[in-house]
This record gives C-alpha cells, structure tokens and sequence, in this order.
C-alpha cells in the first residue's frame, strides 16, 4: 500500500523545511510524478495544506495498486473514479461525505495538472476523446459530477457565552492559560482561521505607542496577514484592547517562557537554532517554537468537552475553532443589517475574507435569530 512519509529536514526552494510529504510506492521507491506535484503546491500553498492534498493522492495511489489493470493515474476513467468514490463511501467512520468529495477533487485537480503539464494526453478534458469529462466555467474553474458535497446539517454558530464558558477550562498554567484565552480572543474578534492565528508574529504587531494612541481615539487597528488561506493578501480590523493584552503577553508569560529555555544548555542551544520561530507570538511550553494549528484546535475541543462533562455547556452548545470564526462572521452580519448598509453581504464578505455571497450561506439561520450573542 502507497504511504507517506515526511522530511525532517529538507532543502526545498533554497530554504530549510521540515514535514514535507513524500509518498512512496509498496515497493518503497518515491513517487516522483506526485513529488513534482507537491512542489509545484508548496509554491502557492501553506505546507499543512500540501499534506492534506498529499494524504488524497495517498487514498488514490493505495487504490491503484490493488487494481489489476491500473498501473498508473495516468490509466483512469470515469468509471474508476464512480468505483473508487464508491469504496471511500464504503469505509464510513471518518471517510464521511465531505471527506469523499475533497478526496475526488483532489484528484481531479491532480489530474488537471499532470495533463497541462504534459505528463499525459486525453486523461481529463471536456471532450468525448478524455476519459475523465469535465466541464470548465467561464472562470476557469472545473465541474465534475464527482465533486458535489452532500452538505450536513449546518451547525449552530457559538454563542459568545458558550465560548466565554470553555475559557474556564483552558490549560492551568498561568502562560498557557493566557495563551489560550488571547488565541480564542484573535480567533473570534478578529475572524482568524486557526492557521491565521498561530502564524501571527510580533513584528507585523502595531507599535504599544500606536496601541495607546487607539485606544485614546476610541479606533481599531488594521493589521496585514502573514500567512493566509490560498496565500491571499488580507489585513483586518483589531481592537486596541486585544493588541495591548497581546503585548502584555508577549512582555510577561511569553518572556518568562523564553527565559526558562535560555537557562537550560540544551534547550539554549535549540533555542538559537530555531531563532526565526522566536518572532511568532503564540509559542509552545514544550518547544519555544510557533504552537500548532493542531494543537490548538485540540485544546479547544478539550476545554468543550471538559465544560460539557461538568455540566456548564450541553453537547448541543457545540464550541469548535471553526466555530469562533462562524461567531464573528454571523456578528458582522446581523451589525450590517442592523446598520441598514446597503448591499450588507458584500460588506460582511469583505470583512470576512469569504470568496463568494454564497459562502455566507451557513450563517443565514443565526443571521435572522434575536437571541443570538
């Protein structure tokens, strides 16, 4: 069975990079033709979304090697993406619907590239003579009948004392602690997805003397991402008060941190070695290096799960990381319509970083809901 396994410390467009996926055949040689893919993905995408995609291409390759007259991708039709669509259906457990169709558009993606790349002839395109059919828009973009999400029921975006509640049951160190309230903080206020907010570094921080001048003038702050989803320039709006609690942390439990590390020989030596993760805010007790996007979600849902089993938030009053940005969005809505601004899915899109009006779709039942906080 194909398998992946990720670099430790690897030279890739002259930088070092450590985690990046390589897939290998049964037979244990790599698999260059996907490897190029990887590559040519890390060039316009974040590393954690390249792995993702690798894991599909993962789910593909395992499946090519169990079929008899299939030796390459390059050898697929439709009727082995209908079967193979099938099989992942199949598998239940996590392999739910939403998981099937990222997996078939990956591979229809993948596809899409190895034929503009010339890697292969009459694999995917629009006409009778390809054996996968797709359809392109006016944009560019492909359709393909595999790759239609049957969407689930829509979750219930967090309440803000649902979220407050889950505060309680943080990490109980003093730092951490800090930490994980200020990360729920920027997640929720400023619309920051989880990658978003574990990417923030100290120098794109407004200066504390700027922070005190807003908070005078009663005025929010912008502040240009780093590190956004498709790598898209983005800035949003902060509060002053959430950028001066920032410093705050960064000058006292983030410093203390820092300093506990620089007392240890070892852990010193680490500590230099890894100096460019020095400037992200949010850091690891374990590591002193930039703190997980994965790692933060977990304790999210660990802090629910412990307000859940002591009874203070019911399974129903669901608080996930996703879910902090869904809070934010659905505020900035129902503040448009409340405002009577003209065209407020437009304005709510813009502050939300969402692609399209019709993203904003999920959030239409808290929109029109008085109780929601």
């Amino acid at each position: 069975m194909a398998y992946i396994l990720k670099t430790k410390k690897a030279n890739i467009f002259g930088a070092p990079v450590k985690g990046f996926p390589v897939l290998f055949m049964e037979d244990n040689r790599v698999h260059w033709l996907s490897l190029n893919y990887f590559l040519d993905l890390y060039g316009r995408l974040a590393l954690s979304t390249v792995s993702l995609y690798a894991q599909h291409i993962q789910d593909l390759y395992s499946q090519i090697e169990v079929e008899e007259e299939i030796n390459e991708v390059t050898d697929i039709d439709d009727s082995f993406l209908i079967a193979f669509k099938n099989e992942l259906a199949k598998r239940g457990g996590m392999r739910k619907s939403s998981y099937t169709y990222h997996v078939m558009n990956s591979i229809i993606l993948y596809c899409s590239w190895l034929e503009n790349n010339d890697y292969c002839r009459n694999l995917i395109g629009d006409t009778k003579h390809h054996r996968i059919r797709v359809k392109y828009t006016e944009k560019g973009r492909i359709k393909h009948p595999l790759c239609k999400v049957t969407r689930s029921a829509r979750k219930t975006a967090p309440r803000s004392d649902w979220i407050e509640t889950i505060k309680r049951y943080g990490p109980t160190g003093s730092g951490t602690h800090m930490r994980f309230e200020l990360m729920i903080d920027w997640s929720r206020s400023a619309g920051l997805r989880a990658l978003e907010t574990c990417s923030l570094k100290i120098h794109q921080l407004p200066s504390i003397e700027s922070v005190n001048k807003a908070l005078l003038e009663n005025r929010c702050l912008i502040l240009q991402l780093l590190v956004t989803k498709g790598s898209k320039q983005s800035s949003v709006e902060v509060s002053p008060l959430l950028l001066k609690r920032t410093w705050n942390y960064i000058n006292t439990e983030r410093a203390r941190l820092l300093d506990r590390f620089k007392n240890t020989a070892a852990k010193r030596i680490k500590l230099e070695q890894d100096g460019a993760n020095n400037d992200y805010i949010f850091l690891s007790e374990l590591t002193a290096t930039k703190i997980d996007s994965r790692s933060y979600s977990n304790s999210i849902r660990s802090a629910f799960l412990s307000a859940v089993e002591n009874e203070d938030l019911t399974e129903a009053e669901h608080v996930w990381t996703h879910g902090l940005r869904h809070n934010f969005s659905v505020k900035n809505m129902r503040c448009a319509d409340d405002n009577n601004i003209k065209h407020p899915e437009a304005v709510t899109r813009q502050k939300t970083r969402h692609g399209s009006d019709n993203a904003l779709d999920t959030y239409l039942l808290d929109r029109t809901n008085d109780n929601f906080s």
